[in-house]
Formats: C-alpha cells, sequence, structure tokens
C-alpha cells in the first residue's frame, strides 16, 4: 500500500512539474523572441544615429570650406576707401556689378 501511494505521490509531482513548466517554456520563447525585436529595433537605432553623425561631419566641412572660400574671396577684393563701401565701389566698377547684381549707376 505505502508503494502504492509513494507511486502516485511521484505520478502527482511528475504531472505537476510538467504543467509548471509549460508555461515557463512558453514565456521564454516570448521573451527571447521580444529580445530579438529590440535589438534589431536598437540596430536601427544605432545606424539612423551613424547616419546623423555623419551628416553632421560633412556639414561641418563643408561650412568649414565656404568659411576659406569666402575668406580667399574677401581676400581678393580690391581696398576701398572708408568714405565708400564695397557694395556701391563694386557696382560703380562695370567688371564687378554682375557680381552684385546691381546696375552700376551712370556719373
Amino acid at each position: 500500500m505505502r508503494r502504492i501511494n509513494l507511486s502516485n505521490l511521484a505520478h502527482q509531482v511528475e504531472f505537476s512539474t510538467e504543467g509548471g513548466i509549460e508555461p515557463i517554456v512558453t514565456g521564454a520563447s516570448t521573451l527571447q523572441l521580444k529580445a530579438e525585436d529590440m535589438l534589431a529595433a536598437l540596430e536601427a537605432v544605432r545606424a539612423a544615429f551613424d547616419e546623423i553623425a555623419n551628416a553632421a561631419e560633412s556639414s561641418r566641412a563643408m561650412i568649414q570650406a565656404a568659411g576659406q572660400l569666402s575668406d580667399q574671396v574677401c581676400g581678393r577684393l580690391p581696398k576701398f576707401p572708408n568714405k565708400c563701401s564695397a557694395a556701391a565701389c563694386l557696382a560703380a566698377k562695370p567688371s564687378y556689378a554682375p557680381m552684385l547684381h546691381v546696375r552700376s549707376s551712370t556719373r
């Protein structure tokens, strides 16, 4: 009788263990899928961040190049007397007028 009771108890423990393990296995599988989704999202964010960082670096380089070009252009313009603004003096010289989109005045 004792063996039968122990055998029945062992079957009950086994049945309960199997029933309790199934939701754990299912939950672990679901958790694994969600972790993979999160990893994919993080990789997409990282790629977007890298793209933005590259665009910012490119923009910084273009701004620096534009500043250097501006300095070169300003350095090559003739020096003007204080009485005359640069735009007015350039407009008075026909060769510079098209650059300013200003009509030269006749004197």
